[in-house]
């Protein structure tokens, strides 16, 4: 999947590697590493600068082996509802159910997202930073978080969008019920509006406990050696950017 970040002034081409399966007949050939060292061969030749991933626990060896390089965990934060709820997220170590569940926090992601042009001036109001952060527009957030079978929510400042945004996805995880906190996006990136639309969500989502990841708390708890193992593989670029040169959300990671 094709993915551009911005770094500073620049603007880097990559592209996220995704699940990919090879038919039981013929698996143990090679020919899922063949068909991914050409790809790789054409990404050079197009100018790609990186792949990246957060393949499993199955899955990581092979890449590994094909050159990929572990960065690190990215940071993981939480905050319960209650200290029961809590004790429901650390007994529910399971993967999230595949659809989303129902809710009625803040309006539907598509609703809030059809006002492209006061979208895009929040987009554009984002200072430039030296970390890697995916370049998002109006059209791409429409394309990642707009489909009504995901159900996400979006939740915007007091003043409507031009104070932010916040998108979410509720999810149920064994007995627990976990709101996924995918993109957290202020005005001119301001500290205080992030940590009101965070207080926002936490306060009003029917959920058991909010999962963030990213570099900033907002007023949330970190959840140490959480996160996927996010990997790396050059293509244009030699040197891998540490883990602290990433901006990532969990809506860049998560599957949809």
């Amino acid at each position: 999947m094709r993915w551009e970040f911005t770094r500073g002034d620049e603007l880097v081409r990559s592209v996220r590697a995704v699940d990919t399966a090879t038919h039981p007949d013929y698996q143990g050939q090679g020919i899922f590493t063949r068909l991914t060292l050409h790809g790789i061969d054409e990404l050079r030749e197009e100018g790609c600068s990186f792949v990246f991933n957060t393949p499993n626990e199955q899955s990581r060896p092979g890449y590994l082996k094909m050159g990929w390089r572990v960065v690190g965990q990215p940071h993981v934060f939480f905050r319960p509802r209650s200290a029961t709820a809590a004790l429901k997220m650390l007994r529910s170590r399971t993967p999230a159910e595949r659809w989303s569940s129902p809710s009625n926090l803040g309006a539907p992601a598509a609703e809030i997202l059809s006002d492209a042009r006061g979208l895009q001036a929040l987009l554009d109001s984002l200072p430039r930073v030296a970390s890697l952060r995916t370049r998002h527009t109006a059209k791409t957030l429409e394309w990642r978080y707009g489909s009504e079978l995901l159900s996400y929510r979006i939740v915007t400042g007091a003043a409507g969008i031009e104070d932010g945004i916040a998108v979410v996805r509720v999810r149920q995880r064994g007995d627990a019920r976990e709101a996924a906190l995918c993109e957290v996006i202020a005005p001119n990136d301001d500290a205080r509006a992030r940590k009101a639309l965070v207080k926002a969500v936490t306060n009003q989502v029917d959920a058991d406990y909010v999962l963030r990841l990213g570099t900033n708390r907002d007023g949330l708890l970190p959840l140490p050696k959480q996160g996927p193992i996010l990997t790396w593989r050059g293509v244009t670029e030699t040197e891998m950017p540490a883990l602290d040169d990433w901006m990532l959300t969990l809506g860049d990671i998560e599957l949809f």
